[in-house]
């Protein structure tokens, strides 16, 4: 393991392991990141893998660093991985491992919430 992957792993590991005295706030610590389930969601709604340019151009405003920075942040909580094709030029695809998968329907759960809930939060 690099000194990169250790940190990066290191980091995910003190994101889900704070817990601020609520079992699930270190999860969400993790996903809050600015791209993270934007980036989760767009993985999720390929429904297969998907190239770096792909993604970036289906989330518009993310730009390269911030969307490396999901990705390496994902990948290091294991909930994505990549395939790197040995061509010219290089092939990078990403995909949600079985636990990126197992997380979709929680968050499907969330924005269904959100939905009904709206014009609650919002003071309508």
């Amino acid at each position: 393991m690099s000194a990169r992957e250790f940190k990066r792993a290191r980091v995910v590991e003190e994101a889900v392991l704070r817990n601020d005295g609520c079992e699930v706030a270190g999860l969400f610590h993790l996903l809050a990141g600015r791209w993270i389930l934007p980036t989760l969601w767009e993985l999720h709604r390929q429904d297969g893998s998907i190239r770096f340019s792909e993604l970036k151009k289906n989330l518009k405003e993310v730009t390269n660093s911030e969307l490396s920075r999901a990705l390496r942040l994902l990948e290091s909580a294991h909930l994505i991985d990549k395939k790197i094709y040995a061509e010219k030029p290089p092939r990078v695809e990403y995909f949600c491992t079985d636990l990126g998968r197992s997380i979709r329907a929680p968050i499907d759960e969330l924005a269904k919430w959100q939905s009904e809930h709206l014009d609650k939060i919002l003071g309508r």
